[in-house]
């Protein structure tokens, strides 16, 4: 509770005190009075007395009012943190018995105003103690709405940051699929651009599959044009570094610079061995070898 609401809250119970001991003092001026008067009196103080103790009861329930509102308000997510829909909904809930609680005390203090005007101890000094505690009871009626108030905007705050969040998830998750098909294009690309093509066949196969082209006294030569992939055992030209051939004979029909391979004997077989891979594919992606 602030200074302030606890000078508020001093005076009435000061001022309920002493207007409890003025009525004490008059009752003891009254005991000179004749019986009959005697009763009314005890019985106007016993009065008195209910309603100052209805009063006063009505303070401390309005104080301790604040306090609730106190630790709500300190319990009350800031605009930028986290919040969860359990727990809004609790604050919520929270909230609205608070408001419907000040109602109650709002009444209450209406029907004992009304009864207290009626009062031998109602004077100036106790309205003045009911005007505070109006006051009071209209400044936790605007304290409990500026909680609701912030708990809106936090609502409305964290409700903007789930769509920015969800549509830079949606952003991410669109280019993420982008790049990955970019990726994918490109090293489709990269492998077909790597790929390469081998045979390993005898003069008459090579005929067969029309990669060779013979004749009568005239010199074998490849035949012009795309050859038959499918005859052909593909490869990767960055893994393929060499080739066995397997026959006693070895003879390389495509185009290739001598510099960049070797044929060594294997036993009964040839190994051919690539030992410059960019100058041997630099004149064709195909490699046809004769094998007789």
């Amino acid at each position: 509770m602030s200074g302030k609401k606890m000078r508020i809250t001093y005076a009435i119970l000061v001022t309920l005190m002493l207007l409890a001991t003025a009525s004490c003092g008059e009752r003891t001026v009254q005991q000179e009075k004749p019986q009959s008067l005697l009763e009314v009196s005890k019985q106007e103080l016993a009065t008195a007395i209910e309603e100052r103790d209805k009063l006063m009861q009505l303070v401390r329930l309005i104080s301790e009012d604040m306090e609730k509102i106190r630790r709500l308000e300190s319990g009350l997510p800031a605009i930028h943190d986290s919040i969860g829909e359990q727990q809004s909904g609790n604050i919520i809930a929270n909230i609205n018995v608070i408001k419907n609680t000040l109602r109650h005390r709002r009444q209450q203090l209406n029907e004992l105003e009304a009864v207290l005007q009626q009062s031998a101890m109602y004077n100036d000094e106790l309205q003045s103690a009911i005007n505070a505690l109006h006051r009071q009871l209209e400044h936790q009626s605007g304290e409990i709405n500026n909680l609701r108030s912030q708990l809106t905007a936090a609502n409305e705050h964290i409700g903007s940051l789930s769509d920015t969040v969800d549509s830079l998830s949606h952003t991410v998750s669109v280019v993420t699929s982008e790049r990955n098909e970019a990726e994918l294009a490109a090293t489709n690309l990269e492998n077909e651009l790597n790929a390469c093509y081998y045979i390993v066949a005898t003069k008459s196969q090579l005929k067969k599959y029309n990669i060779l082209e013979t004749g009568f006294l005239r010199r074998s030569k490849l035949m012009e044009g795309e050859y038959d992939i499918t005859m052909f055992s593909a490869a990767d030209k960055r893994s393929l570094d060499s080739l066995t051939i397997e026959s006693h004979k070895a003879r390389l029909l495509t185009n290739h610079p001598d510099d960049s391979y070797s044929i060594t004997p294997q036993g009964d077989n040839r190994l051919l061995t690539i030992t410059d891979r960019t100058r041997f594919w630099s004149l064709s992606n195909f490699l046809v070898i004769q094998a007789d």
